[in-house]
């Protein structure tokens, strides 16, 4: 029967080893339920923000990185919870970023229709004299 040769004293653990894993994995641990708690906090708090359009895509995709934390945490109900929230938080980010699309196009719909109405129009006397004032202020 062959030697197993982890079980030999050259492939042993150091004791430097042991004392690593003793603090490395509680500490990941901690960091992880934090990071996932804060990402509940942001997720939460941020359906009820009222958002510039758009800006919930930040928002929300900062919230479902911190709750990815969760995976990292050895419990179940911590990761099925982390991979819904997950989900949500991505999902409410990609229509942020669709409602800032639709924000910018109106936007530049607006500047481009307002540029129209600060040329001098003729059918009113009064809007051509206040441009011509502005203009002459200005000049």
């Amino acid at each position: 029967m062959p030697e197993n040769p982890y079980l030999s004293p050259r492939h042993a653990p150091t004791d430097s080893i042991r004392v690593a894993t003793r603090w490395f994995a509680p500490l990941v641990v901690a960091l992880a339920t934090c990071g996932f708690w804060g990402g509940v906090f942001l997720a939460v708090s941020g359906s009820f923000i009222s958002f510039y359009p758009g800006a919930e895509c930040g928002w929300f995709v900062v919230s479902g990185a911190l709750l990815a934390l969760g995976f990292l945490i050895p419990k179940r109900r911590y990761r099925i919870a982390a991979s819904i929230g997950c989900i949500l938080c991505f999902v409410y980010a990609y229509d942020g970023y669709l409602r800032g699309v639709k924000y910018r196009e109106w936007l530049r719909e607006r500047e481009s229709i307002s540029h129209v109405h600060t040329l001098p129009n003729k059918a009113c006397p009064q809007s051509s004299a206040v441009v011509v004032a502005a203009t002459a202020e200005q000049g």
